[in-house]
């Protein structure tokens, strides 16, 4: 800009009465600065570069930049040219910020605004773990890269947004993809999305996807009675094809194709002569046998066997590989408290017991039968027990809570395939122990969670008086994080809700299924007792057995079964009530459950189903 021009416009400043004095020479006392140009004009989160030179004309030695009107470091170096300093509040977040210089010589008179857009530079995506994937799964995939952040999302195809669950550092995370996304055999392309606004060249990767088994998603009708007669059994589904195998118990079996979603199996009546689960697979021509789907065969009058031992339990698991299951016997007056306790479910008697430590309050067995962890509430402490030798062989201490009371185990859960390897909800966190070791990382915490078949994922439910929060937890080397929380779920229910994972769904004891992808309520059972027009829910005891067809529910002394795809009534059975009252219940053996609380009942059904 000449000189001529800038005189020009000081001229007009003084005119609107914009100053007093008349106009000086660029640089002097007085001069009204006029800021042209900020360089750089964009700058990048991550390069966490907090400088930039200003140019323009009327600068002095006292001349102020100010960011978003607030005064900032300045450095004079020319009538022309100031160094501007940035805080680094300034570059906390994505934003445009507002230059201006000020110079109060010429009374305070601020210059026109240039500005600086502050913006995060792009993800930088290098690979997808696994690159290739089955049409129509749930697939969870791992991204690595550089400069991921919160808030981003991955991209199928221009087409599908899927927020990232969790970042392990700025170069992994951990993405759950919607079987819906992955509809299409063929190449999928997947970029990262940042949150915005960014900045850059978005890069993609390619992501395959395969034909997927043919996958059962429903049966109607959904089960049979015992000794019914011939009837059609019309299967749904995807991916069926004319030339599949479809296989009953194993078996291959003749069927009528109807189209790629539904299926016909003629059954007589050997098929359905006897109450129990029989099972139904369908395989592709390229992709092999899909996943079994159950189908519960139930007596038209169920009946039951029912056994009782007289001492209180706060706690049960099953042996996975012996006949026992094992309580959990508080402190008190009775037998057994403050042990372990092995029921032998062959002789209906108590095999061995084993103290360990004051008050046990939950436990969890190991898949292969190898240790029992037992959580106390006398003593931060969970202790593992040795199942073959029947010994406790370590204490792990729990730290106490930031007001110095102690910390207990509300609840445990052994991952798949890691022996020595539990999770854990203490008070007001959820932690993983490797041995006596906590891992640093923990999450905050839900009163009760639950494993899955994944050893890197937890479910959490948090009971907040009237309304119940799940929670998702992912689990790496440092430890716990919280991934996602649902909308709270309304009930009239205080108590402590407990949740079960089984067969890719959540279940509740306040009758709750859901599906825990998308946290969505698919069903909700719910029984209550009314007197004077005030209706509040009952507590259920829950056990679902997805595999084998049925969620089973203990309310009222009755056993109420479930079919665990449509939801339906299989049967009910008045059993009794174990004396003390009853709060949880397992299942074990081929046909049995076993319901805890005061005192132990044991029920053997047909109802119930052979243990697959």
């Amino acid at each position: 800009m000449n000189r001529s021009l800038s005189l020009g416009r000081l001229a007009l400043l003084c005119f609107v009465g914009a100053c007093d004095a008349a106009p000086t020479e660029p640089g002097a006392a007085g001069s009204v600065p006029v800021l042209l140009e900020v360089e750089p004009d964009l700058i990048l989160i991550e390069d966490a570069v907090a400088s930039a030179i200003l140019t323009g004309e009327g600068f002095i030695e006292t001349s102020i930049a100010r960011v978003d009107g607030r005064p900032r470091l300045t450095t004079f170096v020319s009538s022309e040219q100031l160094h501007l300093t940035l805080d680094s509040a300034d570059l906390e977040s994505a934003a445009d910020l507002k230059i201006t210089v000020a110079s109060a010589e010429a009374g305070g008179i601020t210059s026109g605004e240039q500005t600086i857009r502050l913006r995060h530079a792009n993800p930088v995506l290098q690979s997808v773990e696994p690159d290739t994937v089955r049409q129509r799964s749930i697939s969870r995939l791992v991204l690595r890269g550089d400069r991921f952040r919160p808030g981003m999302e991955l991209v199928l195809d221009d087409v599908h947004h899927v927020p990232v669950v969790r970042l392990s550092g700025d170069s992994i995370a951990h993405v759950d993809v919607p079987a819906g996304a992955l509809s299409r055999v063929g190449t999928i392309h997947i970029e990262i999305l940042p949150p915005a606004p960014g900045i850059g060249t978005l890069n993609e990767l390619d992501l395959e996807v395969v034909q997927g088994a043919p996958r059962i998603t429903e049966l109607y009708p959904p089960s049979a009675d015992a000794g019914s007669g011939p009837m059609t059994l019309s299967i749904r589904g995807f991916d069926f094809d004319p030339a599949s195998e479809l296989r009953w118990n194993g078996t291959p079996r003749p069927f009528t194709f109807v189209d790629s979603t539904t299926l016909e199996l003629g059954l007589i009546e050997g098929d359905l002569a006897t109450a129990g689960t029989s099972y139904i697979e369908i395989s592709g021509t390229v992709t092999g046998m899909g996943p079994a789907r159950p189908f519960a065969i139930v007596p038209s009058a169920p009946s039951a066997e029912s056994w009782y031992l007289g001492f209180p339990s706060t706690a049960l698991a099953p042996d996975p590989v012996r006949d026992l299951v094992y309580a959990a016997v508080p402190a008190g007056d009775h037998a057994y408290a403050n042990h372990l306790v092995a029921i032998d479910v062959t002789t209906k008697s108590v095999a061995w017991s084993v103290p360990a430590g004051l008050h046990p309050i939950s436990l969890a067995v190991t898949e292969d039968g190898t240790f029992a962890y037992v959580g106390l509430g006398g003593v931060p402490l969970i202790v593992r027990i040795d199942l073959s030798t029947r010994t406790k062989v370590l204490d792990i201490p729990i730290s106490v809570t930031s007001n110095g009371e102690p910390t207990v185990a509300m609840d445990i859960e052994t991952l798949p395939g890691k022996s020595r390897t539990i999770a854990a909800s203490l008070s007001g966190a959820v932690a993983v122990f490797d041995d006596e070791v906590m891992r640093p990382v923990t999450a905050s915490g839900s009163q009760r969670i639950t494993a899955t078949t994944d050893s890197d994922i937890l479910f959490g439910l948090d009971p907040q008086s009237a309304t119940q929060h799940f929670r998702r937890y992912g689990i790496d080397q440092a430890g716990v994080w919280l991934e996602r929380t649902s909308d709270p779920y309304e009930s009239a229910l205080g108590g402590w809700p407990e949740v079960f994972y089984d067969g890719g769904l959540l279940f509740t004891n306040l009758g709750d299924v859901v599906d825990p992808h998308s946290f969505e309520l698919l069903a909700d059972f719910v029984w209550s007792t009314c007197q004077a027009f005030n209706c509040v829910e009952l507590l259920n005891i829950v056990r679902p057995d997805v595999a084998n067809g049925r969620i089973h529910y203990f309310k009222s002394g009755q056993l109420i079964t479930k079919d665990a795809s449509s939801f339906t009534e299989l049967g009910a059975i008045s059993v009794g009530e174990p004396a003390g009252g009853a709060s949880h219940m397992i299942r074990y053996g081929s046909n049995g459950l076993v319901v805890g609380g005061g005192s132990l009942l044991f029920i053997e059904s047909e109802l119930i189903g052979p243990y697959p």
